[in-house]
């Protein structure tokens, strides 16, 4: 069985006003991650999403976009294993 874990990021750059969250959304449900998006007060944009370490993996890998108007600068993130019943 494979362990279910959170992570927890905080994208930075041109994220907001350009469609990133929309961008975001859509990569989390095609890799059935569960969780929220928002927008900071600072200019950059939250994530927590929770599933399989390897989808989490493979979506940290995609949110890096640099298509105008969107442009990733940084990704910080920490990750955390969810008890299993």
């Amino acid at each position: 069985m494979k362990s279910i874990e959170q992570a927890h990021l905080i994208i930075k750059g041109r994220v907001q006003k350009a469609g990133y969250r929309d961008h975001i959304d859509e990569m989390a449900f095609n890799l059935d991650l569960t969780g929220y998006v928002k927008n900071l007060p600072d200019g950059s944009v939250e994530v927590v999403c929770e599933g399989e370490r390897e989808k989490i993996e493979q979506f940290i890998d995609l949110i890096w976009i640099k298509q105008y108007p969107i442009s990733v600068e940084a990704v910080s993130y920490t990750h955390l294993t969810l008890p299993t019943n």
